[in-house]
């Protein structure tokens, strides 16, 4: 990423990166991934996500046993309920490829 950013900017390797990084309006790649991970809990729960997605994680209410987590209290946007994604199952132990849900 500081590559293309170094190219897109004309930047010389004695340059910053940060600041350019700041100008174009692009995140780090950790805070990307980040976002993107949130951005898709936020579409699976107003419902507009793929259902291959929709199918892999199912709304939770909070109920009064379990334990209460901080995003779980916060009535203001979901009201008690959590999520909880649905693990990926490998058919052998020698399996290295992704696995969907």
């Amino acid at each position: 990423m500081n590559a293309a950013v170094r190219v897109i900017m004309n930047l010389s390797l004695r340059d910053h990166v940060k600041p350019a990084l700041k100008q174009l309006h692009w995140l780090p790649v950790d805070e990307r991934i980040i976002y993107k991970l949130c951005l898709f809990m936020h579409y699976i729960y107003i419902g507009l996500a793929p259902k291959y997605l929709s199918d892999c994680v199912s709304i939770v209410f909070a109920a009064s046993g379990r334990y209460r987590w901080r995003s779980i209290g916060s009535e203001a946007m979901y009201s008690g309920y959590s999520m909880q994604v649905r693990r990926a199952s490998l058919q052998s132990s020698n399996v290295k490829s992704f696995m969907p849900c």
